[in-house]
């Protein structure tokens, strides 16, 4: 199964991160060796390097909502 249509099937509000920087370890978790299948899932905050990250709680609860989602899914 696929995050997205794990959204769309559960009207899970989503925004899909196009960053040209930046970065986390799923990049190298990807190409290591044989390489696994990796997806990022995160709340989409305002200033995250700082001490005033802003977020919002519906983002937040839509986050929750698109992990459970989806790993009720795809548990095998």
């Amino acid at each position: 199964g696929d995050i997205i249509a794990a959204a769309q099937e559960n009207g899970i509000t989503y925004q899909i991160k196009r960053a040209a920087f930046g970065g986390n370890d799923a990049g190298i978790i990807r190409t290591t060796a044989d390489g696994t299948a990796t997806a990022v899932i995160s709340v989409p905050c305002r200033y995250i390097h700082s001490p005033v990250s802003v977020a919002s709680w519906d983002d937040y609860n839509n986050t929750v909502k698109l992990i459970d989602a989806y790993l009720s899914n795809n548990a095998n």
